[in-house]
Order: C-alpha cells, then sequence, then structure tokens
C-alpha cells in the first residue's frame, strides 16, 4: 500500500504543481489544454457531439479513426507516397512526412529533434524542473505520471 499512497501524494502534487492546471471538475484529471478539457469533460456529461465505437465516445474524426484501425484492424487509408507506409489519419501521415523530409525541430539545450511543435514543447517542459514529478523513493524524474506510476513498480518488488 505504500506505493499507491506516493503515487495519490505525487498525483496531487503534480496537479498543485502546475501555473496554470486545467482540472476536470468531475474526476480531477488534469489535461494539457483549455480544449482538452472541455472535451474530457463532456466525456463525464454525455452533451456535445462525439463518434461512438465499443462504448467510448471520440471527440474527433481523426481519433475515431486511429482507435478503428489500431482496435478493429480496418485498413489505414492514408498513404506515404516515398515508402508506402499507411497511417489511420491524415496528421499522422503529414508527421511521417515531416520526417521524411528532414523537417524537424530541434530542442534549443540538447539537440533532440521532433516532427512536431507540441512534442518539442513538451519535451522542453523536461529541461524546466519545476514540471517534473519526482520519484519519492530514488529521486528520479519524470515528465508524465504515468511513467512515475510504472517505475513506481520497481520499488515495491523489492
Amino acid at each position: 500500500m505504500r506505493t499507491t499512497t506516493a503515487i495519490f501524494r505525487i498525483k496531487r502534487q503534480s496537479k498543485m504543481d502546475r501555473s496554470d492546471p486545467h482540472i476536470c471538475r468531475y474526476c480531477g484529471n488534469v489535461l494539457k489544454s483549455k480544449s482538452s478539457l472541455r472535451q474530457h469533460e463532456i466525456s463525464h456529461t454525455g452533451t456535445g457531439k462525439g463518434y461512438t465505437c465499443c462504448d467510448k465516445v471520440f471527440f474527433s474524426k481523426a481519433n475515431l479513426n486511429r482507435h478503428r484501425c489500431h482496435v478493429h484492424g480496418e485498413e489505414k487509408a492514408f498513404v506515404c507516397t516515398k515508402c508506402s507506409k499507411s497511417f489511420p489519419t491524415n496528421a499522422d501521415l503529414q508527421k511521417h512526412m515531416r520526417r521524411e523530409n528532414g523537417q524537424t525541430i530541434a530542442c534549443d539545450k540538447c539537440g533532440v529533434r521532433f516532427a512536431e511543435n507540441s512534442n518539442l514543447k513538451a519535451h522542453i517542459d523536461m529541461h524546466n524542473e519545476e514540471h517534473n514529478l519526482k520519484c519519492l523513493e530514488c529521486d528520479k524524474v519524470f515528465r508524465h505520471r504515468s511513467s512515475l506510476s510504472r517505475h513506481m513498480k520497481v520499488h515495491s518488488s523489492n
């Protein structure tokens, strides 16, 4: 039970540490943006437009298509003209094409390259310690709660 308590404490602390939190009023989840929060809260209330599959609601056609390809094995309709690899959404294909064409953006601090601005921004936050989540057992630092939770299992197996 010690691990569970530590995880809850870390989650609570990470919510308090954010300078501009987008916290769901129904379940307490912290989301990255105001629009993500809005879409997430609709999943609790059942209001608003959505696409349903497997008793799940998807708030964009792209997320529904991604689900159908990964879960149900539906054909990926967007194909790269260079390498013939296929993708479930046009956005996924465009991201792939940026990588293929070398149109990536480098982190100023460490040089790691990304095809998406949003991924670069999340990475840059890693360099900013105030947004990192620290393991209470060994002081290892993580960006995502899911990564920290997975890591905490290492301590519970000892």
